[in-house]
């Protein structure tokens, strides 16, 4: 794949690592399993050390760099006592972990898939410590959502500066009574399955600029790793869209796509027919050194989904079975169906007139 320049805004945008950041933008608009990669390949060290720093670790800090080495240790133990793999010298003791990633990606040779096994056990080991921390560290969930706004709107002013031109941004926690209605209306009423608790959603002036904003939350908020499976939704999109922006061969492009192509998550049911949108649910990993005393690095997650739109999208998802308002009657009509049991042929209740 070659490299190549595009201009948004009369802003070059270098994009030299054409492979890296197709399956990155794969990873955010379709939601795969990380476990199911076959490989990781990642461009260089600068590219490592950036996707380390998105998980909260400084590659020039060594007491981050010795935690991150202690869940090198986990995924080793993992591996050689669950599954008794015969790992090489080049895993177990890589001379650096960006060594490692790097070995990864260089070929589908059995040294490399070993690298990977590894990386996907690092991946669980250094998920499962975040969360445990969130559990364990005394700090509200108003908190987390407080800390973890002030990184986006940070990572949006950047976003703009970069020369992406966001048009309306916003961010909220739903209300109780939203969640509630949420839920009612959920076959799966279990509280912990609502991804969209924290929700930010971004507005951009074009296509071609929901690719590179695509692009720089990838590069400066979400680690494509933490993108969850299973919960990304993109009605937006497709293989041309990203090869104009990017200023690639359609066909590359295309060796990205899933055959299945935009169905990784089933669509809204109360959602209007002509509705898109590009969104996903992601864990955002925030540094808390400053809140915990006697921990670094102190690495919390918290769960959060990003939903994108381009302008003349967003102005057609406001009109006629589209609008929210008629999202939210569709929504409230099914509750009351559960509520009063009417799929089983109760008469309906008494209600107030609106």
């Amino acid at each position: 794949m070659s490299s190549a320049t595009s201009e948004i805004h009369n802003l070059p945008i270098q994009v030299d690592e054409a492979d890296y950041a197709l399956r990155r933008l794969r990873q955010a608009l379709f939601g795969e399993s990380i476990v199911d990669l076959t490989e990781f390949r990642f461009p260089n060290e600068a590219a490592v050390n950036n996707f380390l720093r998105l998980h909260g670790y400084d590659a020039d800090n060594p007491l981050d760099m010795a935690a991150l080495w202690s869940v090198h240790a986990d995924a080793i133990q993992y591996l050689t006592e669950v599954h008794r793999y015969k790992l090489p010298g080049s895993v177990v003791a890589p001379e650096t972990i960006q060594g490692l990633f790097l070995a990864a990606g260089e070929s589908l040779s059995e040294e490399a898939r070993f690298a990977c096994l590894c990386l996907k056990s690092m991946h669980i080991y250094n998920h499962l410590r975040s969360r445990e921390f969130v559990f364990n560290a005394r700090v509200s969930e108003a908190e987390l959502f407080g800390y973890l706004s002030t990184k986006v709107f940070r990572v949006l002013d950047e976003i703009r500066h970069a020369g992406v031109k966001v048009t309306e941004f916003s961010a909220g926690k739903k209300k109780r009574m939203s969640l509630s209605n949420k839920l009612m209306a959920k076959r799966d009423t279990l509280a912990t399955h609502i991804f969209d608790k924290q929700r930010f959603r971004v507005v951009v002036e074009s296509k071609d600029a929901l690719v590179y904003a695509l692009i720089e939350l990838l590069d400066r908020l979400v680690p494509f790793n933490y993108v969850m499976p299973g919960q990304s939704e993109n009605r937006i999109l497709r293989p041309d869209h990203i090869a104009a922006a990017l200023n690639l061969e359609l066909r590359d492009v295309q060796r990205f796509w899933p055959e299945r192509g935009s169905e990784a998550r089933a669509k809204n049911i109360f959602s209007g027919a002509g509705f898109k949108t590009v969104n996903f649910v992601a864990e955002i990993p925030l540094r808390l050194d400053h809140v915990i005393d006697g921990v670094q690095p102190a690495i919390a997650v918290v769960q959060t989904e990003v939903q994108l739109v381009d302008e003349e999208t967003n102005r057609r998802n406001e009109e006629g079975e589209n609008a929210h308002a008629r999202y939210k009657s569709r929504q409230s009509e099914k509750v009351r169906e559960r509520l009063e049991g009417l799929h089983s042929g109760l008469p309906q209740l008494p209600r107030h007139k609106e």
